[in-house]
């Protein structure tokens, strides 16, 4: 805060910083990219999540929040006394839920691959651009004929790293002051500081998983990867992301 001041700009007041720390501003957003990068969006993670996401969806008309009148999993979200109940024990809870009818058999086979880390198989991811209805049945269309891998045996993720104003500079409306003017909001663009700084500032991963775990069925979907894209994009850099966790 030493280094900010709120100042009016054409009418508005804006919170602005001291122009000699434009390169942490940068840093800022820079590092918030990476964080997404290495952790929030890696890839494992969001093998997890989806897993999750799945399991829960198949879960939802038919587990019950404990300590609730029988209030359905997605109905707790309106009803405040279930919500409050709804923890991340959620897990644990649809695994030893009485069920009888085993109608929770394919949610709690999901949740168990998670516990033995038998997770869906991370195939391969690109930055090429796709139509926006490229999904799981059309990429499965160059699929190996002698492969029995179908569109719900594959998911294709569209992962968005940016700097959190798409493809727009955020930097390009930090506002900023000088030493010997510290009344007056000052943009200071790019080009006023290096040339080496970012000009682009939004990716698209396009990540093709794969539910089943078998080798056969791997090889084959990274087959039609490479049918579709070529040469993917697992590259130096994210192998070195990888190792850089393990």
């Amino acid at each position: 805060m030493k280094f900010v001041r709120v100042i009016k700009d054409d009418g508005v007041l804006q919170i602005c910083v001291r122009d000699k720390e434009v390169y942490n501003v940068y840093e800022m957003f820079h590092a918030r990219h990476m964080l997404h990068l290495r952790a929030y969006k890696h890839k494992t993670c969001s093998i997890v999540e989806e897993m999750i996401k799945e399991a829960l969806i198949k879960a939802k008309d038919h587990f019950r929040v404990p300590g609730t009148a029988g209030v359905e999993l997605f109905a707790a979200a309106s009803a405040p006394e279930a919500y409050t109940l709804l923890t991340d024990q959620v897990f644990q809870q649809i695994m030893s839920f009485h069920d009888p009818d085993g109608k929770l058999k394919e949610a709690k086979a999901i949740l168990k691959r998670v516990e033995k880390r038998q997770l869906y198989k991370f195939v391969d991811q690109t930055l090429k651009k796709t139509e926006d209805n490229f999904d799981s049945e059309t990429f499965c269309t160059k699929m190996p004929p002698d492969s029995d891998l179908t569109k719900d045996d594959i998911i294709l993720m569209r992962v968005t790293f940016d700097y959190e104003m798409k493809e727009q500079n955020p930097m390009d409306y930090v506002k900023f002051f000088k030493k010997d003017n510290i009344n007056v909001a000052v943009t200071i663009h790019r080009e006023q500081l290096s040339k080496i700084l970012p000009t682009t500032f939004r990716d698209v991963q396009i990540r093709v998983i794969c539910r089943k775990d078998d080798d056969a069925s791997i090889k084959a979907a990274r087959r039609c990867f490479s049918a579709w894209f070529g040469d993917g994009d697992t590259t130096t850099e994210q192998q070195h992301l990888d190792t850089a966790q393990t």
